[in-house]
């Protein structure tokens, strides 16, 4: 049986001599697997496949056969390319990286990869890096089930204009008295909250606050292992 997906790819690497084995975010049917026959180049440097390569950032139309963990991807057709450059850059290979880890295969998230694209476009015009990814953080918790209530604080109060200590599950007021885990709390503005709740990032200091919570909500689904694009963006900035 044969399908017609929309799909960026996630991850290439290879596969046998002549083949490509390719992780694609699809928009029906989420994050699947397949193999791309005569895609690498061979020993003579010329590849047996003479499409254009399948690779990140391009907006395909794929068609896949087979079921299970590994499919045969036979077919091919770029729809559009995403240019990205520089820091840009690195943000998209975060994006591909995070979502690599946390989808489960054949769970189609129509959202997410709207939300994806919508955040590629962003990043290939240029400009700053954090309302961009902050906003798709955002919505990939949301829909991985985890969403967190910017609204209104963990007794059902809206969150008002004092500061908030960020719980795992959301927020309560910060009081004299110290976190009832011990762990090191981390405390943000409520005027924070409500602008992440609006998903307005634009302002640095927010976007800032945005990076902690959800940095802190995605280290259950990352695992401990470090992400490679945060390291190379922490590196370019030292650079």
């Amino acid at each position: 049986m044969q399908e017609s997906l929309a799909g960026f790819v996630l991850h290439r690497r290879p596969y046998r001599e002549t083949s490509f084995l390719v992780d694609v975010f699809s928009r029906e049917q989420g994050r699947l697997s397949g193999v791309v026959r005569g895609a690498r180049s061979t020993g003579k440097g010329r590849r047996s496949n003479t499409k254009p390569p399948i690779e990140p950032f391009r907006r395909l139309q794929v068609v896949i056969r087979g079921k299970g963990s590994l499919r045969s991807i036979d077919r091919y057709e770029i729809e559009r390319t995403l240019q990205l450059e520089g820091d840009q850059l690195v943000g998209g290979l975060y994006l591909n990286e995070v979502l690599t880890r946390v989808l489960e295969t054949d769970e189609p998230m129509a959202r997410l990869f709207d939300t994806y694209e919508v955040t590629l476009v962003a990043l290939a015009a240029g400009g700053p890096l954090s309302p961009p990814l902050r906003s798709f953080e955002r919505v990939l918790l949301e829909e991985l089930g985890y969403g967190i209530d910017f609204d209104c604080d963990l007794d059902g109060q809206p969150i008002g204009s004092g500061d908030y200590r960020y719980r795992g599950d959301g927020f309560e007021r910060v009081s004299d008295s110290p976190p009832s885990d011990g762990a090191a709390p981390l405390v943000v503005p409520g005027n924070h909250l409500r602008a992440i709740g609006e998903f307005d990032f634009s302002d640095k200091a927010v976007a800032r606050s945005a990076l902690m919570i959800f940095r802190r909500a995605l280290r259950p689904h990352l695992g401990e292992k470090p992400l490679q694009s945060r390291e190379l963006l922490r590196s370019g900035k030292r650079s």
